[in-house]
């Protein structure tokens, strides 16, 4: 299993212990037997990174051979916003492997640009300029996908004809011939459950604009998906909606030529989620949403080759008895995340988060464009 080896490498590499010094003026790492948690402990504070931080109190755990290792690969992450992106990109391969959760999250910040910054260069290495972008979510996801700058020429679109009603005829898979209820831990929770094929969600709806070209076809996809597990869109092959939707991630790659290698899929699930916290404790709510995403993300483990987690963003109306989200349970929701991210080798989280709260609410849960033209410009220069 691709994650578990990722894992434990981690994990080896977290068990050492040497020093080592920066030389700018070759370009290299020196080593020497004092100073070591000085230094160590001056480069992690300085990066500024929680998960950085984590490491200060295992220092003395570390062996020479891999604390050389680990200082490399923390070099690396400090220096991201200097590097020039050939010299990034290279260092950036040398250590993904063994440290890969150094570099598996980043933060969208507002005073960087999408072409440059942190979550752009964390990303580039895997997903740029990848032929299939399919994107996965509700309302909040149509938002950030309708103002994507897509850089192709577009030669062909399709569009659902029903927003709420059409994923299935969108996909052309059979709807199941009896429509199953959800159990306790599924959605839909509202609209979907008593209009049966139908989604939750009232304002996203699928959509595809692709180009051709000699050198085959690039695309772009949204496929609204606004639980971690609902039983809205069912057929005779699929019980569940994140089911079928990876059956049409599947089938729109094979009807390409493209495999899963080609493909990189944008994921957000998370504001809907918190409809079926109702009657429940806070711990059982979180346990029920991290076990639907962990078996979401296994899903699209086997169709796409790199999985983007945007993370869920918070809302204005954080104590209205009318919605059932809550801030203080989100950030936690959020954090679950990158815990669940961290056992898959193509999984990267990118936190908008703080993004997001220093928009202007429309809404309890939308914000003025320029917040999503602001991260759909990071997707667009990745294209």
């Amino acid at each position: 299993d691709k994650g578990i080896v990722a894992l434990v490498c981690f994990v080896l590499a977290i068990t050492t212990y040497t020093s080592f010094q920066y030389d700018n003026m070759n370009n290299s790492l020196t080593y020497e037997d004092s100073d070591t948690r000085r230094l160590l402990q001056e480069m992690i504070l300085a990066d500024g990174s929680k998960q950085l931080k984590e490491l200060l109190h295992m220092l003395d755990e570390f062996s020479p051979e891999e604390l050389k290792e680990l200082a490399e690969a923390i070099e690396v992450h400090r220096l991201m916003k200097d590097l020039d992106e050939s010299e990034y990109l290279n260092r950036f391969h040398r250590h993904r492997i063994v440290f890969k959760d150094l570099y598996t999250e980043c933060v969208f910040r507002e005073d960087e640009p999408p072409q440059n910054g942190e979550c752009y260069k964390m990303l580039a290495p895997e997903v740029k300029s990848k032929k299939a972008w399919f994107f996965f979510g509700d309302s909040q996801m149509g938002k950030y996908f309708n103002a994507l700058d897509y850089p192709y020429i577009i030669t062909s679109k399709k569009e659902t004809d029903d927003l709420r009603c059409g994923f299935l005829d969108y996909v052309h898979l059979p709807r199941s011939e009896e429509w199953v209820y959800p159990q306790y831990n599924q959605g839909p929770a509202k609209f979907g459950r008593k209009n049966h094929f139908c989604s939750d969600v009232a304002s996203a709806g699928n959509r595809r604009f692709e180009s051709d070209s000699t050198e085959g076809s690039n695309f772009m996809e949204l496929l609204t998906v606004d639980f971690a597990s609902d039983v809205e869109q069912q057929t005779r092959y699929t019980n569940t909606t994140q089911e079928t939707a990876t059956l049409h991630v599947a089938n729109q790659l094979q009807l390409r030529g493209l495999t899963y290698e080609d493909s990189v899929c944008v994921v957000n699930v998370g504001l809907h989620d918190q409809k079926l916290c109702e009657s429940k404790s806070d711990s059982h709510c979180l346990v029920i949403y991290v076990t639907n995403v962990k078996v979401y993300l296994n899903l699209l483990y086997n169709v796409c080759g790199s999985i983007i987690w945007l993370s869920t963003t918070p809302v204005r109306d954080t104590h209205n008895p009318n919605y059932p989200q809550r801030n203080d349970r989100m950030e936690i929701m959020n954090e679950k995340i990158r815990e669940v991210l961290a056992k898959f080798d193509n999984g990267y989280f990118v936190d908008v988060w703080e993004r997001a709260l220093g928009n202007t609410f429309v809404d309890n849960a939308h914000f003025t464009q320029d917040f999503y033209d602001n991260v759909a410009g990071l997707f667009s220069s990745l294209m």
